[in-house]
């Protein structure tokens, strides 16, 4: 199988720091992707200038090369940490770049995947939760399942699974009294455990 016949991937790591435990996890799952897959990592999200209308007359080089890269891609995977129990603010700020203009983005229709890791007990969830919405919102085909990792770990223990449709708080809220054993788990809510603050990439 050549390049050309392989489906790309396009990942984007939502935390700006070299060293994340985003970009680990991230670089995990590049690692198991099936052969016939070929990833490209995006190392430009704090290059994206804030999102601002009056340039949408002429975006931007740093946003056009994003858009090119996700336009090219045939799915998108997203791996963000939490910040203050949401969203980091330039990795929604590139959705919001991506989605314009709203009936014809790079976005629309496109397979996209979150997933996160913070040391929190949620382990990203609210995070996680809160983007797969966002990019639903824009037009995305949001994949359901999910991984929250919710401490520096090996993806293969203590991963969390909670689908998209497990946001809407069906179940009791995620609390470190009731520690997750090893291995992969689902689980019902995001997470609002005090825990869950600015201190996760």
């Amino acid at each position: 199988m050549t390049d050309h016949d392989a489906q790309r991937i396009f990942c984007i790591v939502g935390s700006l720091r070299s060293q994340s435990n985003n970009r680990r996890l991230l670089h995990e799952a590049m690692d198991v992707v099936p052969a016939q897959h070929l990833c490209d990592e995006n190392q430009g999200l704090k290059a994206v200038p804030p999102f601002d209308a009056d340039d949408e007359s002429a975006v931007p080089g740093e946003v056009d090369e994003m858009c090119s890269l996700i336009a090219a891609a045939d799915a998108v995977l997203v791996a963000t940490p939490e910040y203050n129990g949401s969203v980091p603010g330039q990795l929604k700020n590139a959705v919001d770049w991506a989605s314009r203009p709203f009936a014809t983005s790079v976005l629309r229709g496109k397979p996209c995947a979150v997933i996160g890791a913070s040391p929190g007990p949620g382990g990203a969830r609210s995070a996680v939760c809160d983007l797969q919405r966002i990019l639903e919102r824009s037009g995305a085909d949001v994949i359901a399942d999910t991984v929250c990792i919710p401490e520096p770990r090996s993806s293969s223990t203590g991963a969390t699974v909670c689908p998209t449709r497990a946001c809407a708080g069906t179940s009791p809220p995620y609390s470190n009294r009731s520690s997750p054993q090893r291995g992969v788990q689902r689980t019902g809510t995001r997470s609002n455990h005090p825990n869950e603050k600015r201190r996760s990439s």
